[in-house]
C-alpha cells in the first residue's frame, strides 16, 4: 500500500517553522516534499502586470497580485502526486489561491492551511476581509496557532478550523546541558519591532539595564527610540545556534507581543517555545490562552503591565534559584508536549493522515 504524500508550501519568510515541521514530518514516515516560497519563480514583469489588475480589480481598498509564477509549482503537484498539501501562512502574497484551488480539485489533494498570522489582520478590515474571500474558502482545514482566531473563523462559517498552537524543534542535549557560569546578559529581546511601537515602548522601561535586543529592522525606528535603548539593539537578526547561544547567556529573556494580536488578547508565539526548547527562563505579557498550555509562575512568567514587568525582572534578577527552577520546569513541558515531533503526530491525527 502507498504511503501517504504530503507537500509543504512554506511562507514564512526566514522563519523556519516549515521546514522544521517538514523534518518531523519525515522522522515519522510521512512521505514529503517542502517548497520554500524563494522558490516561487518571480513573475515576468511583475509589478507592470500587478497596476494592470488593479486597475481592473473590483478590491480597491485592499488588493494583491501573487508575486510568483506558478509553472515550477505545478510541475511538482504532477510530478509528487500529493495526497495532502499544507500551507504553511497565508499563501495569496505568493501564489494565487485560485490556482492552488483548481490544481486541488484536477488532482484531488486535500488542502490544509497552518494559520500563523491571520490575528495579525485584525486591525486591517480591507485585508482580512481579502484573505476571507480570497483564500480562506479554498482550504478544507484550518489549524490555527491561535485560539481568537480558531473561534473567529469557526465563527464566520469555517467549522473545519482546529487550534494547534506552535512548537519547535528540539535542540541538541548539549545545547541544553552546556554549563554557562556566567550569564554575561541580563534580559534580552529577540525579535523586529513590526508595524507598531509597542515592542519599543515596552523596552523602554528597561534601558538602564544589562539589555541586548536583536532584530535587523529595529534600525528603521532609531529615530524614535531613547538614546539609552538605542545603544542596546543590535540591528541584526540571530537564528538556529545563534539564537540557542544569546539565550543561554541571558537571565530572562523577555517575549513582547505585538500590537494587533496583544490587541486581540491571543497569540502565542513561536518564540515562546523556542526559548523553553533550550531551558531559556521565559518572561512573557499575558493572555489567558497561555492558561492552556502552561502552569503559569512555576513553568513560565508573566506580566500584564510594565510595572509588573519591573517588579518581576527585578525579582528573577535577585534570585537564580528561582528563575533556573522554572526554567527547567518549562523545558521539561517543552519536551512532553510542545516539540514539533509532537506538534507534528497532533497534526498527522487532527488532519486524518494514515502514515501506517
Amino acid at each position: 500500500m502507498q504511503k501517504s504524500k504530503i507537500l509543504i508550501i512554506d511562507c514564512l519568510d526566514q522563519i523556519p517553522f516549515g521546514k522544521h515541521l517538514f523534518e518531523s514530518f519525515s522522522k515519522l514516515g510521512l512521505v514529503g516534499r517542502y517548497l520554500y516560497i524563494n522558490e516561487f519563480k518571480k513573475k515576468s514583469f511583475y509589478k507592470l502586470r500587478r497596476c494592470v489588475k488593479k486597475l481592473f480589480s473590483r478590491e480597491k481598498k485592499y488588493f494583491y497580485y501573487a508575486k510568483g509564477s506558478s509553472e515550477n509549482f505545478k510541475k511538482l503537484i504532477n510530478e509528487f502526486c500529493p495526497q495532502y498539501v499544507l500551507v504553511v501562512g497565508t499563501c495569496y502574497k505568493f501564489i494565487d489561491p485560485a490556482v492552488l484551488e483548481n490544481l486541488k480539485i484536477k488532482n484531488q489533494f486535500k488542502l490544509i492551511m497552518w494559520d500563523t498570522d491571520i490575528a495579525n489582520m485584525f486591525a486591517n478590515f480591507p485585508m482580512l476581509k481579502f484573505f476571507l474571500k480570497q483564500e480562506a474558502k479554498i482550504y478544507d482545514q484550518i489549524f490555527s496557532f491561535s485560539k481568537i482566531t480558531c473561534n473567529f473563523l469557526q465563527n464566520t462559517g469555517y467549522s473545519e478550523t482546529k487550534f494547534l498552537p506552535y512548537g519547535a524543534k528540539k535542540i541538541d542535549a548539549s545545547l541544553v546541558n552546556k554549563q554557562i557560569t556566567h550569564k554575561n546578559t541580563d534580559i534580552c529581546f529577540i525579535g523586529a519591532p513590526w508595524s507598531s511601537m509597542r515592542r519599543a515602548l515596552v523596552l523602554e522601561n528597561l534601558r538602564d539595564y544589562n539589555l541586548k535586543v536583536y532584530g535587523i529592522k529595529w534600525k528603521n525606528i532609531l529615530s524614535l527610540v531613547s538614546s539609552q535603548l538605542k545603544n542596546k539593539i543590535i540591528c541584526h537578526n540571530i537564528w538556529g545556534d545563534n539564537l540557542y547561544n544569546a539565550i543561554q547567556q541571558t537571565k530572562i529573556i523577555l517575549n513582547i507581543t505585538d500590537h494587533q494580536m496583544f490587541g486581540a488578547e491571543t497569540g502565542i508565539n513561536l518564540r515562546i517555545f523556542e526559548i523553553l526548547s533550550c531551558a531559556g527562563f521565559l518572561l512573557t505579557d499575558y493572555c489567558d490562552e497561555l492558561n492552556d498550555l502552561f502552569v503559569i509562575g512555576k513553568e513560565i512568567e508573566v506580566y500584564k503591565s510594565s510595572a509588573e514587568l519591573i517588579d518581576k525582572v527585578n525579582f528573577y534578577l535577585k534570585n537564580d534559584d528561582a528563575r533556573s527552577r522554572i526554567a527547567l520546569a518549562g523545558h521539561q513541558r517543552f519536551l512532553k508536549d510542545y516539540t514539533l515531533d509532537c506538534r507534528a503526530k497532533k497534526f498527522i491525527k487532527l488532519a486524518g493522515i494514515d502514515i501506517n
